[in-house]
C-alpha cells in the first residue's frame, strides 16, 4: 500500500469575473483561501454561489491558486468546464478519486494529479464527456481494477504535453484506460507505469491515435509493458518504446483483433519472458509497420522483437530490426500467420536453436521483398531464416554474413516447408556442419530461379544442401566459390530440376561457370540488398533464353541485356565502348580456337597481349596472327577497361 497523506482542510473565498466565451458568458472562479475546489465544482455544474464561491455562467473556468489535498470525494463534473491549475497538484492522498465528469465536457490544463485511488479511473473518469488533457502530470494514482489515472468510456479524449508516471493499476492500464472512445494522445510522456496487463494504455473498442510520445520503463505481470489493444484500431507516429516489459506476451505493445500502425518509431530494450520482446501481435490483428527502428528488443521463449501469431498479419516496410534475441527468430517469430517484409534490413540478431533473424512456422506464408538479412546468428538451424512449415517467398533480397552453428547458414527448410527464391544473393553465410548458404531437408521444398549463391562457408556442401523427400529446383542460378563445396546432394536424394545453372566447382552435374565468375561483393550507398557483379569470364553471361516470369534482375535492370539472359541474380551489364579497352594476358600457352571450345586454329603464346573484343561463356575473344578467335578466360589477367 503505498504511504498515506495528511489531509488538508479548506477553507474558500472567490473572486468570480464573467467573461464571454463564444458568446455566452462564463465565470472565472479562483480556488483560493476562500473557495474549495468542491464547492467550486458545485457551482459552476449548478450556476449558483456555493458556500464562498459565486455562482457559475455556462462554460465556466476554475483556476487553481493553491494546491488542493482532498478530505472528501469531489462532486461530478456535469457542466462544460476548464480547470486550469496552474502548476498546482491535486491530491487524493492514496484514498479518494479526484475528478469524475459525466456528460460533461472538461478541459484540464497545468495540473497535477496524484494519490489518486478508485476502482476505475484513480485520478479522472470520464463517462458520456468529451476530455481535453494538456501539459499536465499524472502521478502515485492507483486503482483497484483499471485506469489508475484516466478511465474514460463513451468520451472522446484529448492529451498533449503531459506525464503519466508510477500509476499503478491491480488491473489494466495504469495510465489510461479508453473504452469504446476516440483518443489522441500526443507529445507525451509515460514512465514506470504498472499493472496486471497493458502497463501504460489500454484500448478497448475505441480508436487511439499517438503521436510524438515516449513510454518508457513501464511494466506487466502478463502482457502489454506500455500498451494493449482488443478490437480496437490504432497508429502510433513518430514515438518511442524503451525499457518496457512483460512477464508474459508483448514487452511494448500486445493487439488482438483489428488493424493497427505503427511508423517514424523506435523499439528499444523492450523484454517480454515470454514472446514478443517488442512487439506481440495476435489473433487475426493486422499490423503495418514502417520506417520504424527495433533495437536490442528480447523474448525469452521466441521472438526477440515480434511474435506474429494466430492468423494475424504482419507487413513491415523500410524498417531495421537488430541486436534482437530469443531462443526462437532472433528477431521476428511467426506462428500460422502471414508476414510480408519489404525493403526492410534485419541484422546481428541472434537465437540459441532455429531462426536467428526468422522462425515461421505454420501454413502461412512469409515474403521478403528488397530486403536484406545480415549478420544474424542461430545456435541451430537458420542463421538468418528457419521455414519449418508453410510456405516463404523471397525476391530481390540478400541474405549474407549470416550463421549457424549447425546447418542452413543462410536459410534452413525443413520439415515441410517450401520457398520459392527469386532474384536474391546468399553470400559469405557460414554453417558448423553442412550448408553455409541454403538447406532444404526432411519433407521440404525449394524453387531458385536467378539466384547468386557465392562465398558461403561449411564443412559439407557449402552453397546449398539437398537432403529431402521434397524437391529442389536450379533455374538459372549460380553457385560460385562456395568454400566446402558449391552443391551437394545426401545419399539416395537427387535435385528434381536443372536449367540453366552454373557452379564454379561443377557439383551437382551443374555447367561450369568459369574460376572467377564474380567480382567483389557490392553494397550499394542507398542501403540496398548487397550483391555479386558477373565478370566477363563467366559462362553464365547471355547463357539460356531468358523466362517471361522475370524480366528484371535483383537491381531492377531489365533482363536480358545482351543475346539472351545471364544467370544468377544481376545481369551483365556491357558499358558501351568498353570492350576496346580491356587487355588480356594469357598465363599459360594456351589454344586458339574458332569458336568457345570449338575447333583449334593454333596456340597463343603465355606472355601475350591482346585486345579483348568479346566475352561469351568463359571465354575471351582476341585478334592473333589475323585471325579472330577465341581462348580460355580461366588462363588470362585483365587490365584497363576489362
Amino acid at each position: 500500500m503505498r504511504r498515506m497523506r495528511t489531509l488538508i482542510a479548506l477553507a474558500a473565498i472567490a473572486i468570480i469575473t464573467l467573461v464571454p466565451i463564444g458568446g455566452v458568458s462564463a465565470a472565472d472562479i479562483e480556488v483560493a483561501a476562500g473557495c474549495g475546489l468542491a464547492d467550486a465544482i458545485e457551482a459552476a455544474n449548478g450556476d449558483v454561489a456555493v458556500g464562498g464561491c459565486p455562482a457559475g455562467a455556462g462554460a465556466d473556468i476554475i483556476r487553481l491558486m493553491m494546491d488542493v489535498a482532498l478530505d472528501a470525494e469531489l462532486p461530478k463534473i456535469t457542466s462544460d468546464l476548464t480547470l486550469d491549475g496552474g502548476g498546482h497538484t491535486i491530491s487524493g492522498g492514496g484514498e479518494l478519486s479526484i475528478l469524475d465528469a459525466r456528460e460533461a465536457t472538461l478541459e484540464l490544463r497545468s495540473a497535477t494529479l496524484s494519490g489518486g485511488s478508485a476502482r476505475y479511473g484513480g485520478a479522472l473518469f470520464g463517462d458520456k464527456a468529451r476530455i481535453t488533457i494538456v501539459d499536465s502530470v499524472f502521478r502515485d494514482n492507483l486503482s483497484e481494477v483499471s485506469g489508475a489515472a484516466v478511465f474514460v468510456q463513451h468520451s472522446p479524449l484529448t492529451v498533449s504535453g503531459s506525464i503519466f508516471e508510477d500509476n499503478e493499476a491491480l488491473g489494466a492500464g495504469a495510465a489510461i484506460v479508453i473504452i469504446e472512445a476516440t483518443a489522441t494522445i500526443s507529445d507525451s510522456v509515460f514512465r514506470d507505469n504498472r499493472a496486471n496487463f497493458n502497463g501504460a494504455i489500454g484500448n478497448q473498442g475505441g480508436t487511439l491515435t499517438i503521436r510524438d510520445s515516449v513510454f518508457r520503463g513501464n511494466a506487466v505481470n502478463l502482457d502489454g509493458g506500455a500498451i494493449g489493444g482488443e478490437d480496437a484500431p490504432m497508429t502510433i507516429i513518430n514515438s518511442e518504446f524503451h525499457d518496457n516489459r512483460a512477464d508474459r506476451f508483448g514487452g511494448a505493445l500486445t493487439y488482438d483483433t483489428g488493424a493497427w500502425s505503427i511508423s517514424g518509431s523506435r523499439f528499444s530494450g523492450n523484454h517480454a519472458a515470454e514472446f514478443g520482446g517488442a512487439i506481440y501481435n495476435n489473433w487475426e490483428s493486422e499490423l503495418s509497420l514502417s520506417d520504424s527502428v527495433l533495437d536490442g528488443n528480447t523474448g525469452g521463449r521466441g521472438a526477440g522483437a515480434i511474435f506474429n501469431r494466430d492468423e494475424a498479419k504482419l507487413l513491415i516496410v523500410d524498417s531495421l530490426i537488430t541486436n534482437s534475441s530469443a531462443p526462437f527468430g532472433g528477431a521476428i517469430m511467426n506462428d500460422d500467420s502471414s508476414v510480408t517484409i519489404e525493403s526492410s534490413r534485419l541484422t546481428n540478431n541472434s537465437a540459441e536453436s532455429w531462426g536467428g533473424a526468422i522462425y515461421s512456422r505454420g501454413s502461412r506464408t512469409i515474403e521478403i521483398i528488397d530486403s536484406e538479412l545480415r549478420g544474424n546468428t542461430s545456435d541451430g538451424f537458420g542463421g538468418a531464416l528457419s521455414i519449418t512449415e508453410g510456405k516463404a517467398i523471397i525476391s530481390g533480397s540478400a541474405l549474407r554474413g549470416n550463421e549457424a552453428v549447425y546447418a542452413g547458414g543462410g536459410l534452413a527448410m525443413t520439415k515441410t516447408g517450401a520457398v520459392e527464391i527469386t532474384n536474391s544473393t546468399f553470400g559469405e553465410n557460414v554453417a558448423g556442419d553442412s550448408a553455409g548458404g541454403i538447406l532444404v531437408m526432411e519433407n521440404a521444398s525449394a524453387r531458385l530461379n536467378h539466384v547468386t549463391i557465392a562465398h558461403n562457408k561449411a564443412p559439407v556442401a557449402a552453397g546449398l544442401f539437398h537432403a529431402s523427400e521434397g524437391s529442389t529446383r536450379l533455374t538459372n542460378s549460380l553457385l560460385s566459390s562456395n568454400s566446402g563445396g558449391d552443391c551437394g546432394v545426401a545419399r539416395d536424394f537427387s535435385l528434381a530440376e536443372i536449367r540453366g545453372s552454373f557452379s564454379s566447382d561443377g557439383s551437382c552435374n551443374l555447367w561450369p561457370a568459369g574460376r572467377s565468375a564474380l567480382g567483389a561483393l557490392v553494397e550499394p550507398e542507398d542501403g540496398s540488398p548487397a550483391y555479386y557483379p558477373l565478370t566477363r569470364r563467366t559462362a553464365a553471361i547471355d547463357a539460356f533464353d531468358c523466362d517471361s516470369a522475370v524480366p528484371h534482375d535483383q537491381l531492377g535492370a531489365p533482363r536480358p541485356q545482351g543475346d539472351a539472359c545471364d544467370a544468377g541474380a544481376i545481369e551483365f551489364i556491357r558499358a558501351e565502348g568498353d570492350e576496346d579497352a580491356c587487355i588480356v594476358t594469357a598465363t599459360h600457352t594456351l589454344r586458339f580456337r574458332a569458336s568457345p571450345g570449338g575447333d583449334i586454329l593454333g596456340s597463343v603464346p603465355a606472355g601475350s597481349a591482346h585486345a579483348a573484343l568479346d566475352f561469351a561463356q568463359g571465354w575471351v575473344q582476341i585478334d592473333y596472327n589475323d585471325a579472330v578467335g577465341w581462348i580460355s578466360g580461366d588462363y588470362v589477367t585483365e587490365e584497363g577497361g576489362c
